[in-house]
């Protein structure tokens, strides 16, 4: 399993992704794209522009994110496989601590949603996440702890949109169907990415989320399938997976 946006393919990998790390826009229930570390992106030309990223952005660790490591993450995605969809970013370049100039193959009236996918998502210096600095990103929550059957997650207070309803997430795997519907019944595993199937067959190991503190709900019908949880008082705004449990 990667935790890399540049190389995340697999549900359990985006997913993972989404929470840890950002990119400069997110889709919103419509699916349309809203800033996220942007603050705008406009057109100089047709193969030209210019983002325009909030101030004041850091990474869970503390370091300052700025427009070096969005364009540093923005060219290294756009030449991984993971990343095929971000081709047509040809060059990014900094300009300052806040600008990004962006340079395309194409007319690309599509960049903004582009920059919404994971493999868009900023990494310090737009270097792989390493786990000897325990993957900083700038999503809702920072890691805590990952072994072979299970990551804890905590919240991260340095998220743009300040700290996330849940306290903390554990994502866990499960060698077998009896063992995560156990879990399910014994009320220690509240959501499960695969739905029903995980209660009638599918594929092993993949990614489980247990509630800590708090409950949120969700607009994913896979997750609403699976658990319907309450304690929230308003829907979550940004996205429609397990990683909107943010403000």
């Amino acid at each position: 399993m990667t935790v890399d946006p540049a190389e995340a393919r697999r549900p359990g990998e985006l997913e993972m992704v989404a929470l840890v790390f950002e990119a400069p826009f997110a889709l919103d229930g419509s699916g349309h794209p809203q800033p996220r570390l942007a603050e705008s992106l406009t057109f100089t030309d047709p193969t030209h522009a210019r983002l325009q990223l909030e101030p004041g952005l850091k990474f869970s660790d503390g370091r300052s994110l700025g427009a070096s490591d969005v364009a540093a993450s923005l060219v290294r995605a756009s030449r991984a496989a993971a990343g095929w969809a971000l081709a047509p970013i040809r060059t990014a370049r900094a300009v300052g601590d806040d600008v990004v100039e962006i340079e395309l193959a194409r007319p690309t009236p599509e960049l903004a949603t582009l920059l919404s996918l994971p493999a868009a998502s900023v990494t310090p210096e737009g270097k792989p996440p390493s786990s000897q600095q325990r993957y900083p990103g700038s999503g809702p929550f920072r890691f805590v702890s990952w072994d072979r059957r299970s990551i804890q997650l905590a919240a991260n207070p340095l998220c743009p949109d300040g700290h996330p309803f849940l306290d903390g997430l554990q994502l866990r795997w499960f060698d077998s169907r009896a063992e995560e519907a156990g879990s399910c019944e014994v009320g220690q595993l509240q959501v499960s990415l695969r739905g029903a199937t995980a209660f009638e067959g599918g594929a092993r190991s993949s990614c489980r989320v247990r509630r800590r503190r708090r409950a949120w709900r969700s607009r994913s019908p896979t997750t609403s399938s699976v658990a319907r949880c309450a304690g929230c008082a308003r829907w979550p705004r940004w996205s429609p997976s397990v990683g909107s449990a943010s403000r």
